[in-house]
């Protein structure tokens, strides 16, 4: 298997309460496989399935079902954080994770993202030649004029440069990612996001790859399914 370098470690966070959030979550890693060449990354994948929610079958058959890929086992790891496990909070796991990569680039991907064809050298490219530290896929709804008028443009161009930053994905290189003091994990959700987008020294948006991402669509199940506990606790991911 030829490596391209440098690795990217694709590490993946799912918090599923429902079949619903299930589907969300193997439809994103499914995107990951279908249009990302396999000697580019690796994946972790931390699946958290809180205390009482066992009863929902979201068990390995589940996970196992979409990486039917024999070049896979060596870069596929999947941890899990189920039943009476304790769940340190989305950025915590997120360093926990962070520890494991092997790749000099991480890919830091919430599963209601959505990737297509050459997502991945696209973004790579700004780092690969040291034009940032790290790079954000356009992550917002686009018009279609918009859309086609991004096919044109180089990566160097200045137009390229341009979109709307989301906590979708961050893709940042490790060593920045650790200089710069990792996750706050003290921060309630989607507050952790914009704090560490302010301590990245150089950041760009770019609209080259421009992500699908459902934005806290399935959350709403989870709010229905657990509305107390949504509103109070500031550990658990809202996917």
């Amino acid at each position: 298997m030829i490596k391209h370098s440098p690795l990217t470690s694709i590490l993946f966070l799912s918090y599923d309460l429902t079949q619903t959030m299930r589907n969300v979550t193997m439809t994103s890693l499914s995107s990951i496989i279908k249009y990302t060449d396999e000697e580019d990354y690796e994946l972790i994948w931390l699946d958290v399935i809180e205390k009482g929610y066992g009863h929902l079958g979201l068990n390995r058959y589940y996970i196992d079902e979409v990486f039917e890929f024999d070049k896979r086992e060596d870069r596929k790891r999947i941890i899990h954080l189920v039943e009476n496990d304790p769940d340190p909070g989305q950025y915590a796991c997120w360093n926990r994770l962070a520890k494991l990569a092997k790749g000099e680039y991480l890919c830091f991907f919430q599963n209601d993202v959505f990737v297509t064809e050459g997502w991945l050298p696209k973004l790579r490219y700004y780092l690969d030649n040291n034009m940032c530290d790290a790079i954000f896929p356009d992550q917002q709804p686009k018009k279609r004029e918009y859309v086609k008028q991004s096919y044109t443009y180089s990566p160097n161009d200045i137009k390229a440069l341009d979109g709307a930053r989301d906590a979708g994905m961050l893709y940042i290189k490790k060593d920045v990612f650790e200089n710069i003091g990792r996750w706050n994990e003290s921060l309630k959700i989607h507050t952790g996001e914009a704090d560490i987008y302010r301590r990245v020294p150089r950041a760009l948006i770019t609209n080259q790859t421009m992500l699908l991402h459902i934005e806290h669509g399935s959350g709403y199940d989870k709010r229905d399914l657990m509305k107390d506990k949504y509103e109070n606790d500031s550990k658990v991911s809202s996917l």
